[in-house]
């Protein structure tokens, strides 16, 4: 997963679309990997929304780990590791991640965020 090029680009696709159907399906998400999150920091702009994206399969197998109901025991420990890891991410992104505006979106009575990289319409799917 290090090594930039269509092969990591098709592996970090299907783990989107393997967290997708871990949560219709209410189950785990089915990987094999562990990505060091502080490491990361220092690759590309883009490895930040693949970052995000492995954490929020961690997330979810956390939460649906255990026995059949997907319901089983929750670890305070795994949960605050998850947590530090993503503050630690939210703290380290760059400036082309940070909103070019905040400005209130006429009628919306939610804040608004607007962004320009290519990468800021998955980013912000996540982070929401």
């Amino acid at each position: 997963m290090s090594t930039a090029g269509l092969l990591q680009a098709g592996a970090w696709n299907y783990l989107r679309e393997e967290i997708t159907v871990a949560l219709e399906c209410q189950r785990p998400v089915r990987i094999n990997l562990h990505i060091d999150v502080t490491a990361a920091m220092s690759e590309p702009e883009s490895m930040y929304a693949n970052t995000v994206t492995y954490l929020l399969a961690r997330v979810i197998n956390h939460c649906f780990a255990g026995d059949a109901t997907g319901l089983g025991q929750f670890d305070d420990d795994e949960w605050m590791e998850l947590n530090e890891n993503l503050n630690s991410w939210n703290e380290n992104l760059p400036p082309s991640y940070k909103p070019y505006s905040r400005a209130p979106r006429a009628g919306n009575q939610f804040p608004s965020e607007w962004y320009l990289r290519p990468w800021h319409s998955e980013f912000q799917a996540l982070t929401l």
